[in-house]
């Protein structure tokens, strides 16, 4: 038995048809664990970041309304929202990353490659990004429901 051709030739299919059917079960585990692994960051990550998002957005308007006196305590807030936005955007959806992508394009006042100076922000473009946020508040807290409705 053991010194059998027939025996190894068999026992050589069937590893080859093993290592076949497991690497098949690996790829398939490893797209399934992907898209789970979206799933939840989209699911468990959403609802406190939007927590965080409205929180501050009270305290950026309440900055706006005293422009001349808080417009570094604006900017401060503004780069908080901002790093939120860049924090949660990988788990958006196709039109809530356009919108995020916007938002951080309007927040940017750093100084482009190819120019040296800053652009300063005046309160008309803070209002902007303001009611550009309130829209974006309004995306996520749907999202949020719509996981909570997809939980149940």
């Amino acid at each position: 038995m053991w010194g059998s051709a027939e025996f190894w030739n068999w026992l050589n299919q069937f590893g080859v048809i093993c290592t076949i059917i497991g690497t098949i079960l690996t790829i398939l585990t490893f797209t399934y664990v992907r898209k789970v692994r979206k799933i939840l960051i989209v699911k468990h990550r959403l609802p406190a970041v939007h927590d965080d998002i409205v929180k501050l957005m009270p305290e950026y308007r309440k900055g706006l309304r005293d422009w001349e006196n808080s417009k570094e305590e604006v900017m401060h807030i503004l780069y908080q929202l901002k790093g939120h936005i860049n924090n949660i955007r990988p788990s958006l959806g196709d039109k809530e990353k356009a919108l995020a992508d916007v938002l951080v394009g309007l927040m940017s006042f750093d100084a482009k490659w190819y120019s040296s100076t800053r652009r300063e922000m005046t309160q008309g473009d803070a209002w902007y990004v303001s009611r550009r946020m309130t829209e974006f508040e309004v995306m996520l807290n749907g999202l949020h429901k719509d996981n909570e409705a997809s939980r149940l």
